[in-house]
């Protein structure tokens, strides 16, 4: 019996050369080859609910990587992404807001906007052919960077484009009308906390009524002491200088709620070596070894307030941004399959509410006996 297979070869034929292939690092490259070059069905839909998350500044290409890394699974590849950008030892952070070329030259984004709103370029000599009030309701209508190109038309455009009116729709379009409400009543109260109060007690020596209790002299108030909603609003602040103040608090990506400290990525999984320098230099969060779908994924280390989707208002995206990669927002949800278009919690830059703080998953922050130089 032994002599029967003595000559028989033991090996497993062309299986024993080519194994690795099959079950070795070449296997596994090979097949993250594939699915990286596999579109994902329903893949522009998950990657405008991606776009939601990471950000208007998030690169493309990072996004369908990891994307089709994790088949679609949408918490997953935001996960995936925001780990890679963080612990990048690149230069500026891939979802931070990118400067213009105005900005790589010295000035900021919307300083150079506002030169050009400013003095502009000569233009036509000749008024074009409409009213003020026609111009300053168009360029109420439109976007910055054409507002700043419509600037250059003539004198008369460029005056328009100063006015208080244009910047507050500006305001308005890039911030919503709650968040312009809340800017006038803050200045309204702030001047007439500066301005003197007139108390009178009955007629004035020369026969009049004399002001209303609590109300500054110059206040406008109606007959039943109430100050309307045109003097809360326009004529008590400086818009252009609201819009400014705005934009570099959020191009810093400055806490909207508390203004204290910026809104960082929260990263799940396993905390490597890297990810705990990345925390001490507060530039991650770290949100436990668990990662469900809904988890939020920014978050403010001063307040705990968190955000699903990007905190932040999205630019006015004109082809200077357009070439910087720079993309618009994506659309209300349900726009696309013919719904009513209300949009989700991913189209909500409110903050998750106080109940949910009290759920995991409980974030890690840096505090300041930890040393962050390390």
């Amino acid at each position: 019996m032994s002599e029967r297979w003595a000559n028989v070869d033991a090996s497993c034929g062309p299986m024993d050369a080519s194994y690795q292939e099959l079950w070795g690092p070449a296997a596994l490259a090979r097949a993250q080859r594939n699915d990286l070059e596999t579109p994902l069905e329903n893949e522009l839909g998950l990657l405008r609910a991606m776009r939601k998350r990471c950000g208007p500044f998030a690169s493309v290409g990072k996004m369908v990587t990891h994307l089709r890394s994790a088949r679609g699974k949408l918490h997953w590849s935001v996960n995936g992404y925001f780990r890679e950008t963080v612990l990048d030892a690149g230069g500026s952070v891939d979802f931070a807001p990118r400067p213009s070329a105005r900005e790589d030259a010295g000035r900021g984004a919307t300083d150079g906007e506002e030169e050009d709103v400013e003095h502009g370029e000569k233009g036509h000599e000749e008024t074009p052919s409409l009213p003020s009030l026609v111009w300053e309701m168009l360029l109420s209508r439109v976007t910055l960077p054409d507002v700043c190109r419509l600037a250059r038309v003539s004198r008369l455009t460029r005056d328009i484009a100063r006015s208080n009116a244009v910047w507050r729709a500006q305001f308005v379009a890039r911030w919503g009308e709650p968040a312009a409400c809340r800017v006038a009543a803050a200045r309204f109260a702030k001047r007439r906390g500066r301005e003197p109060r007139i108390f009178h007690g009955g007629e004035g020596f020369d026969g009049s009524g004399g002001g209303r209790p609590g109300f500054a002299a110059g206040d406008d108030v109606d007959d039943d002491g109430v100050v309307p909603s045109s003097a809360r609003n326009d004529p008590v602040a400086d818009w252009k200088d609201e819009y400014r103040q705005r934009h570099e608090k959020e191009r810093k990506m400055t806490c909207p709620e508390c203004h204290a400290a910026r809104v960082t990525p929260i990263v799940y999984g396993f905390p490597s070596p890297q990810l705990v320098t990345a925390l001490k230099k507060q530039k991650v969060l770290l949100g436990g070894d668990y990662l469900v779908e809904g988890d939020p994924s920014w978050a403010c280390r001063a307040c705990q307030s968190r955000w699903r989707a990007w905190p932040f208002a999205w630019p006015a995206v004109g082809p200077e941004q357009e070439r910087l990669g720079i993309a618009p927002h994506p659309g209300l949800s349900g726009k696309s399959g013919c719904g009513p278009g209300l949009g989700t919690d991913l189209d909500d830059a409110q903050p998750l509410p106080e109940w949910e703080l009290e759920k995991p998953p409980f974030i890690r922050t840096y505090t300041d006996s930890e040393d962050g130089s390390q």
